[in-house]
């Protein structure tokens, strides 16, 4: 009869002495399970960087507060976000990747640019940095380093997925894991 597991990260499992707090493996087990996919998952659209592992404390705390909030405008942008985070924008150059023919324009329809992928859309689009909308003034500053990590980041920058190596919390800390908002190094 089975009586431990093993995690791929080394950490052993007694079964029979598991019965009394199992919260503990099924944390491990889920993770185990989870770690199996981000590969897989990184090479789907704009997912680089999951093969890492996700953070998904952090990446779903903020969906996680806005469906708490009572603000009538939090439905729209919620839906947005979970529109990004699942991956299911489409940027021209993606429309381009399938079998549908792209249609319109050759450029940006808003701004004129060549290249109209994710990069584009979310950090580079100047017609959409210059709205006057708090959220976009708020993050522009950090398209600079968007740009430099999103080729090998792309589920952070691009989708809004937090990988694991990004969280890094302080030493006696870890109880508060929900007020540290880390950004890649």
């Amino acid at each position: 009869m089975l009586n431990a597991w093993v995690s791929p990260q080394g950490n052993s499992y007694e079964l029979e002495a598991a019965k009394n707090n199992i919260q503990g493996l099924l944390y491990a087990l889920i993770d185990s399970y989870n770690d199996l996919h981000y590969v897989r998952a990184s090479n789907h659209y704009d997912g680089k960087g999951m093969q890492f592992c996700v953070n998904w404390q952090y990446t779903l705390s903020l969906t996680y507060a806005m469906r708490k909030s009572k603000e009538s405008t939090v439905f729209s942008r919620l839906a947005a976000l979970e529109t990004v985070m699942s991956a299911a924008s489409w940027p021209q150059t993606r429309v381009g990747q399938t079998t549908i023919t792209a249609l319109g324009e050759e450029r940006c329809q808003l701004c004129g640019a060549d290249v109209r992928d994710s990069l584009l859309t979310f950090w580079n689009c100047s017609y959409i940095n210059d709205l006057d909308c708090q959220y976009i003034q708020d993050t522009n500053h950090l398209a600079p380093l968007a740009n430099q990590r999103a080729e090998e980041f792309a589920c952070c920058w691009l989708r809004g997925i937090m990988p694991k190596s990004f969280a890094q919390i302080p030493e006696g800390k870890e109880r508060l894991t929900d007020r540290f908002y880390c950004i890649p190094p």
